[in-house]
């Protein structure tokens, strides 16, 4: 009895570390969630920083340079920087204008032209798309795939109409 307790103790040690290795297995190429958290922000804390410090950085040298009366560089560089961003600007402004004509053009009603001419562009885009919505609607009342039944009288009815008639109050009932 005691070969049989040993030999049972021995079994679950040797499983024990199959089993660890092949739950690590699982797991080595996961990152825990919160580790995950930690790292990211700690790396947005530092990437904040950076932003900061170079713009620290950029004003102490700007400072220097009108103690040193270089007006003419720092106007330069002002310059430099706008020129880079002047066409970016424009592209956005057209850009802009084509959304919002492309938006207008859906709409068709006149009164809805009048709202819509006033909105600025982000909600036009939700005005046009209340109203898209709302125009796809059906305003029939029939249930969806069947058609409206015949007010005639059973007796007038020609033998395709009454074969519609009974299919019609089948689909009905279910």
């Amino acid at each position: 009895m005691s070969e049989d307790n040993t030999t049972q103790t021995e079994e679950n040690q040797v499983n024990t570390p199959s089993t660890e290795a092949s739950q690590n297995n699982v797991n080595e190429g996961m990152i825990p969630r919160s580790r995950f958290n930690e790292v990211n922000e700690k790396y947005k804390t530092l990437e904040a920083e950076l932003s900061k410090f170079k713009k620290q950085q950029e004003a102490d040298r700007l400072k220097a340079l009108e103690e040193q009366g270089k007006y003419k560089t720092i106007a330069e560089e002002t310059q430099a920087k706008l020129d880079e961003a002047l066409p970016q600007v424009e592209e956005f402004k057209e850009y802009k204008q084509n959304k919002r004509n492309s938006l207008l053009s859906k709409v068709t009603d006149e009164n809805d032209k009048l709202i819509a001419n006033s909105l600025p562009l982000d909600k036009l885009e939700l005005f046009v798309g209340k109203l898209n919505k709302t125009q796809n609607l059906p305003t029939n009342t029939v249930r969806a795939g069947t058609s409206k039944m015949s007010d005639k009288p059973y007796s007038e009815m020609t033998e395709a109409e009454r074969k519609q008639w009974h299919q019609q109050t089948l689909n009905a009932r279910r």
